[in-house]
């Protein structure tokens, strides 16, 4: 897989926005997505040995996993000028931006939502989405 794969919460409705945000953006659609609860996700999560119950978004980059904060500063980098300028926030230390993130991880459903389901994405998206591991390579 060439593309960098964002893995987000699929029934959390800031993640949602936050994957609507990129294919907004990501005029070369450079990102793959799939959600933490499929078979894709399952996958990397043994491959690379994370804990199943993490609670953050993932980038997985050349070869490289991306968690928390730092899931957000690639996606910035990825997605270019002028969204690589708040790359400036990397000043902060890491356990300020660290527990930042994590405090709006733990209240993102009481702060913005849940869906009951995954939402489905847009035709003219849907081949961004990876739903089978087999699609992987």
């Amino acid at each position: 897989m060439k593309a960098p794969l964002l893995l987000y919460d699929g029934h959390c409705a800031l993640c949602n926005g936050f994957v609507n945000f990129i294919l907004c953006f990501d005029k070369k659609k450079k990102f793959n997505f799939a959600a933490l609860q499929s078979e894709v996700s399952n996958h990397y999560q043994k491959k690379y040995n994370w804990n199943s119950n993490v609670d953050t978004v993932i980038i997985i980059a050349d070869g490289a996993v991306y968690m928390y904060e730092k899931a957000a500063f690639k996606v910035l980098q990825l997605l270019g000028f002028p969204w690589s300028l708040f790359l400036i926030c990397k000043i902060i230390p890491n356990f300020i931006s660290r527990a930042i993130y994590k405090c709006i991880a733990r209240n993102r459903y009481s702060w913005f939502g849940k869906y009951e389901s995954c939402p489905i994405p847009k035709a003219e998206n849907r081949k961004q989405f990876i739903c089978d591991p087999s699609e992987l390579n």
